[in-house]
């Protein structure tokens, strides 16, 4: 897929338990939620377009969502 220049802001609905787990993740890392949320999606992407495997045993591992 193509590299886009664009930048559109997507918002969601969540849980105030969600914000809340968001939150704390993204304080963990020294980031903001919006920059882990990035680096989520940029993780997923990652993962479905080259594989995922287990750092220990290298198997191939699958996310169900």
């Amino acid at each position: 897929m193509p590299e886009s220049n664009r930048t559109v802001t997507a918002s969601t609905e969540v849980s105030g338990d969600t914000a809340d787990f968001l939150d704390v993740q993204a304080e963990n890392h020294g980031t903001t939620r919006s920059k882990l949320l990035r680096r989520l999606v940029q993780h997923y992407r990652d993962a479905e377009e080259n594989g995922l495997t287990c750092p220990h045993c290298k198997n191939e591992v699958l996310i169900d969502l």
